[in-house]
């Protein structure tokens, strides 16, 4: 099975006035069924309001490279709130 991670960083308009709260974004997810998601985390940047990064840490048979229906439709969202940077990053196992 095949360990990946799903990075989505959004820089927020409006920095310290956004809209965009931890809290806001735990429940976009919150409310998603993923199959084979075993781990949400959100890291803010410090000194920086406004700046966000979701990882969503998979395990599955597939290996999406544009991502799962859940990044891309939280990708899709918070577009509407700033600039999205969204990735996949497959886990290397040594040999």
């Amino acid at each position: 099975m095949a360990k990946w991670v799903e990075v989505i960083n959004l820089r927020a308009a409006g920095g310290t006035d956004s809209s965009v709260t931890p809290n806001f974004l735990f429940s976009l997810i919150d409310r998603a069924e993923a199959e084979g998601l075993t781990a949400a985390k959100i890291f803010s940047r410090v000194n920086l309001p406004g700046d966000f990064s979701v990882h969503l840490e998979w395990r599955g048979k597939g290996l999406p490279s544009g991502g799962s229906p859940l990044g891309i439709r939280l990708a899709r969202t918070l577009k509407d709130y700033g600039l999205i940077n969204h990735n996949v990053w497959k886990e290397e196992e040594e040999k």
